[in-house]
């Protein structure tokens, strides 16, 4: 009977020695024997003053007229500084950061243009994975974020007025609007989310 006892103590203890460790140093709890993979820490900083073309417009705020990183960049955090030279971002211009490159979407094996597949791969440099516009936005122009390939869109409370076209041809999975939306033009997020186009 003893020899049984420390025969199963000693299998269990093989099992348990054998399981392999996560990337956080514990056991992998998930399915399969494979470790967990660590995530790419998210930034919170927005990008330098230096990456983007502005002007001083007529309310004294800055205008963000382009951005002088490639066009063909992918960033996966675009946050959009709140103050340029000390002075308030209040507005997005019209084709500040417009696309011109082709894309192509590329689908699953379900048929049908997209299959309902909402998980398409976008080929193309000149990603904007997640993008913030800071709490000093009150305007964003004519197909400002055109063809960006963006996931995740966080606008501020205060926004008032996004233009034509502003975020069409992008794959949105996440927005947060803010809750005033009258000055949304109608066609501002044509073909913007994921699987519309």
């Amino acid at each position: 009977m003893k020899k049984n006892v420390f025969f199963t103590f000693a299998l269990i203890a093989l099992m348990v020695a054998a399981m392999p460790l996560s990337a956080e140093g514990g056991r992998d709890e998930t399915s399969g024997n494979k470790p967990k993979q660590q995530e790419t820490p998210r930034v919170t900083e927005p990008l330098p003053e230096t990456k983007f073309k502005y002007e001083q417009n007529k309310d004294g705020g800055i205008t963000i007229t382009g951005y002088l990183g490639g066009e063909e960049e992918d960033i996966r955090d675009f946050i959009i500084p709140a103050q340029i030279g000390g002075i308030n971002v209040t507005q997005i211009g019209a084709r500040a950061f417009y696309y011109r490159g082709a894309r192509q979407r590329v689908y699953g094996q379900r048929g049908g243009s997209n299959g309902g597949n909402t998980d398409a791969i976008v080929t193309g440099g000149g990603k904007f994975e997640n993008v913030t516009i800071p709490p000093t936005v009150v305007s964003i122009g004519r197909e400002a974020f055109y063809n960006r390939a963006i996931k995740t869109l966080i606008l501020p409370e205060g926004l008032q007025f996004i233009g034509e076209e502003a975020f069409r041809y992008n794959i949105i999975t996440s927005i947060q609007y803010p809750a005033n939306r009258s000055g949304i033009a109608a066609n501002a997020f044509a073909n913007a989310f994921a699987g519309s186009w």
